[in-house]
């Protein structure tokens, strides 16, 4: 009988403290998820030297007109043409990059579209921060784009590629410009 007493006290001590744990507070956390984000209709306008690359699709840059004995020997280049690309209307964009993409026979220079002076004359294209280091196609240089709006200057010329004579003769390019938002 003293058996099953102390059996049965301890069952009872068992039930009331498993009760217990059953009745305890269970642990949590918890957190706040703010989503943002934004609808934007549009990319921002783009301009180049002050004409609309948005609408247009196509902007011409003069690179002037050069006698053919400018430039003579290989990597020797005409002056630097500085233009400026500028963003407006971003809205909530911050960031863009440009990569211009193009034909290059040469490293970091453009091929010419016709093929007199194709061989001999190449466009090199550059950042704004020096008047003399050439981008390799397809390298993206970032614009900073605040309250709407950003800009950046680069610059562009005829770098003689060879020992070819350049001849006289026109020394149109073609390079595309893509821009990636941020």
């Amino acid at each position: 009988m003293k058996c099953k007493k102390i059996v049965l006290i301890s069952s009872i001590l068992a039930a009331i403290s498993y009760s217990g744990m059953a009745n305890a507070a269970a642990l949590t956390d918890s957190a706040t998820i703010n989503f943002t984000g934004l609808f934007q209709s549009t990319t921002c306008s783009v301009n180049l030297n002050n004409s609309d690359v948005t609408s247009n699709g196509t902007v011409s840059l003069d690179l002037g007109m050069h006698p053919v004995a400018e430039i003579k020997a290989d990597a020797e280049s005409t002056a630097a043409v500085p233009f400026a690309i500028n963003f407006t209307n971003c809205g909530g964009i911050t960031g863009a990059e440009i990569a211009f993409a193009g034909t290059q026979t040469t490293s970091t220079l453009f091929d010419l579209s016709t093929n007199d002076n194709k061989t001999a004359v190449g466009v090199g294209i550059n950042t704004s921060t020096t008047a003399g280091n050439y981008i390799a196609a397809n390298t993206p240089t970032t614009i900073d784009i605040t309250d709407g709006s950003g800009a950046i200057n680069f610059y562009a010329r005829y770098v003689k590629i060879g020992d070819v004579a350049i001849t006289g003769a026109d020394a149109p390019a073609t390079v595309t410009m893509n821009v990636t938002y941020s």
